[in-house]
């Protein structure tokens, strides 16, 4: 039986970045990640619209050295918005929004 240092359950986001890390800071570990989707996943499963917050954001550039990456490949958020329903709007793109026309001092990204 093959032996492993570390076993992480779960091939997502967050598993993969714990064996990115993992691996940067301990390259002799032996660090298998076990995932259960079926892969290629269909269509239908591809996340669209994901987003990170600030800490996130800094967690990805700072501790697992991404900042070009998500500079380079990521659009940059202004933070949090507010979506409202306008009376006879039917479109997302009709609604009325709120939030700041600066980008904050900590990123985000879409």
């Amino acid at each position: 039986m093959n032996r492993s240092d570390v076993i992480i359950l779960g091939g997502g986001l967050s598993g993969s970045t714990l064996a990115l890390q993992l691996h940067r800071e301990n390259p002799q570990l032996t660090i298998v990640v076990l995932e259960q989707s079926q892969f290629p996943c269909p269509e239908a499963a591809h996340k669209v619209g994901e987003s990170t917050v600030e800490i996130g954001a800094h967690y990805l550039a700072q501790e697992l050295g991404l900042e070009s990456h998500l500079q380079q490949q990521h659009l940059r958020k202004f933070g949090l918005r507010y979506f409202f329903p306008a009376m006879d709007a039917q479109s997302f793109h009709d609604r009325r929004e709120m939030g700041s026309r600066r980008f904050f001092p900590l990123p985000s990204y879409q």
